[in-house]
């Protein structure tokens, strides 16, 4: 099974390029047979294994697969927050191929009228909405009340406890 992942990742922020192999042992965890693809919302990532969004517009099939979004820039008052992303790269996915999961939020911003339409029309595709924090539950449940939103950590806390994965991400980004 082929699983997509969208997120921040390309540009060395230790806590955002940690999503990446925090999900993959989750999954295998799991017992799952899967491919993880990687996409960041970045146009050009400096360093990983994340293809930028535009190949993911360009290579992402709705057929069988799923896509996750994980970690921090998801839902932000910007075009290019991982949300918008994704969901460009997904537009022709069934919903619920489509997991927002331990997701952020920008809390305490103003969202222009332009983004906040956008989120409800983005959430109103998806089934549930699992964030890290009450901060980002929050800030959904002033922007969409009515979806369901739920807290359930940091992706970290979903996987076993390595200190040798924290070591070497802090080795290959230098943070």
């Amino acid at each position: 099974m082929t699983v997509n992942l969208f997120g921040s990742f390309g540009f060395g922020n230790l806590g955002d390029e940690l999503v990446l192999p925090c999900f993959e042992r989750m999954l295998e965890h799991a017992g799952l047979d899967h491919r993880v693809q990687a996409y960041t919302r970045f146009n050009d990532p400096i360093m990983g294994e994340a293809k930028s969004h535009l190949a993911a517009v360009q290579g992402f099939s709705a057929g069988h697969q799923m896509a996750f979004l994980c970690g921090g820039g998801i839902i932000e008052n910007r075009d290019n927050s991982c949300l918008n992303r994704a969901l460009e790269a997904t537009k022709t996915a069934a919903s619920n191929s489509i997991i927002p999961f331990a997701i952020s939020t920008d809390s305490g911003q103003n969202y222009s009228r332009r983004n906040v339409s956008k989120i409800k029309s983005a959430l109103k595709r998806l089934q549930s909405v699992a964030v890290r924090d009450s901060f980002g539950a929050n800030t959904l449940k002033q922007i969409v009340p009515e979806k369901h939103v739920r807290v359930i950590g940091d992706i970290g806390l979903w996987t076993k406890n390595d200190a040798q994965l924290t070591l070497d991400a802090k080795k290959k980004y230098g943070r």
